[in-house]
């Protein structure tokens, strides 16, 4: 049991793409699960905030790129001003070196005003420290991968190769990626 967070996407190339960059587990793929959190509940409020209208009811919302775009600035404003680090191009770094981090927290408040964390039914912790960093890192470095898979997607569609198995079964539109949120507790 516990705060479980999905965003799902229709491209099979995107969701292979964003779930090479955490190592996530192969199920995950046709499932259409581009990025899994687990008790991230920062990144749960900003989606209740900026998607779901503040609705938390663990419904399935659309996401536009957009807000995707939104996230993961805010993310990166908060690491680069939180662990005083002097560029985002550092990210994917912070990321492979989670598990032995050497990461100093300097500052919190732009994370308390920007990402807040939230409590909630096993929502799991609420402090500022190195998981909240951690993921809020592996958040940016992944929908950085989303969106150069999207944008390359277009680019080869428009030159006239669109390769199927990309696609989701049924999938008219070559230019329709779309993302969705579901969370559940």
């Amino acid at each position: 049991m516990g705060l479980d967070m999905y965003l799902y996407t229709n491209s099979k190339k995107v969701c292979k793409a964003a779930n090479a960059v955490s190592g996530s587990e192969e199920w995950r793929i046709p499932r259409g699960i581009a990025i899994y959190w687990r008790k991230a509940n920062a990144i749960h409020n900003w989606f209740v905030d900026h998607v779901q209208f503040g609705d938390d009811d663990c419904g399935t919302y659309e996401v536009e790129v957009e807000q995707l775009i939104e996230l993961r600035d805010t993310c990166r404003r908060v690491l680069v001003e939180s662990l005083g680090i002097e560029t985002t191009d550092d990210l994917d770094e912070l990321v492979k070196n989670a598990k032995d981090p050497d990461w100093r927290i300097e500052n919190t408040a732009i994370a308390e005003e920007l990402m807040p964390t939230t409590s909630g039914f096993f929502f799991g912790g609420t402090e500022y420290d190195l998981y909240y960093m951690y993921e809020l890192a592996r958040t940016a470095c992944t929908i950085d991968v989303i969106l150069d898979n999207i944008e390359q997607y277009k680019l080869e569609s428009v030159a006239g190769i669109v390769w199927d198995e990309w696609r989701e079964k049924g999938d008219e539109d070559e230019w329709n990626v779309t993302f969705h949120y579901h969370a559940s507790w």
